[in-house]
């Protein structure tokens, strides 16, 4: 994969790798910006274009993105800006241009269209969705799973003070509202046998 790096210098754009790239690449152009303070926190997007009234817009991942097919499709001169949200603010970078090499005919491997911005950000947000409602299954499983443990522990309390507890001290205790003192109970003596059992 090839990378055009970009830095800003504010609002100016400077190439700091150019490699050589050519017509017909699908997905495999990457472009990668490094930005300076003035873009903190801005949610930046990249546009491409050969037409002005035709630009391609790419929301950026980790301040990277693929040139959109459409751009690569013949040689010729493209333009590459970027332009950064942050709340009511948006700021926008100069445009550059980049020369595509002619590469080789590709006949009958048309690429599909490229995700217009809105579809960008729609298919992140039911990314979003998705892993809110697998988060939340997890907690619903997990809740079930410590209600179950719970009451396997409930049970096995009642078995191991039937001989000196009784079943409403348990459940208080279950509850958390009984601290029981040794001595509320009238404590008998318990064989060997007894208690190898409880501590098994």
């Amino acid at each position: 994969m090839s990378i055009i790096k970009l830095k800003t210098i504010d609002e100016n754009l400077e190439f700091t790798s150019s490699p050589p790239v050519y017509s017909g690449d699908v997905n495999t152009i990457a472009t990668q910006f490094e930005f300076d303070e003035f873009w903190q926190d801005f949610i930046k997007t990249a546009v491409f274009y050969r037409e002005i009234d035709k630009p391609y817009q790419v929301v950026l991942e980790d301040d990277t993105c693929y040139i959109p097919a459409e751009v690569m499709r013949t040689e010729g001169r493209i333009y590459i800006g970027v332009f950064g949200v942050k709340d009511d603010k948006v700021k926008t970078s100069e445009v550059v241009f980049y020369d595509i090499g002619t590469g080789v005919m590709t006949y009958g491997s048309i690429p599909e269209p490229s995700e217009t911005i809105w579809q960008q950000i729609l298919s992140e947000l039911g990314n979003i969705r998705k892993l809110a409602e697998e988060m939340s299954q997890g907690q619903e499983d997990f809740k079930e799973q410590m209600e179950q443990t719970f009451q396997e522990y409930y049970e096995e309390l009642k078995v191991i003070s039937a001989n000196f507890m009784t079943v409403e001290d348990v459940d208080q205790i279950c509850e958390g509202n009984y601290d029981p003192i040794y001595d509320d109970y009238n404590v008998e003596s318990i064989t060997q046998d007894e208690l190898n059992k409880i501590l098994v």
